[in-house]
């Protein structure tokens, strides 16, 4: 077995709005490389999240965890994380709030 592997993925806020089926597709295909330990999604650009886009992330951390890799949402906006805490996903979440 390789060495195991961290990727981090720049989202561009049309990916997880307009984008949402290529942008699944495209992490599906990252998430079935055999090294891959961790997974980051720069959330920086993102302003805004729909419901299927909240629930898309919770399905993919769930499907990363099965499968022993981790999903961290990384330089989430402020307004973004008090999303997740009302919706109380925060805890469940692996969430670095970006530094503004």
């Amino acid at each position: 077995r390789g060495k195991a592997m961290t990727t981090t993925l720049n989202v561009h806020p049309a990916a997880l709005t307009h984008n949402l089926c290529a942008t699944v597709d495209v992490l599906t295909q990252l998430t079935e490389e055999e090294k891959l330990e961790r997974l980051e999604l720069d959330l920086y650009f993102i302003s805004r999240l729909d419901s299927k886009a909240i629930r898309w992330l919770v399905v993919f951390h769930d499907k990363l965890k099965a499968r022993g890799a981790k999903l961290v949402l990384i330089n989430v906006p402020h307004p973004i994380v008090i999303l997740f805490e009302n919706l109380r996903l925060a805890g469940y979440l692996h969430i670095k709030e970006a530094c503004n």
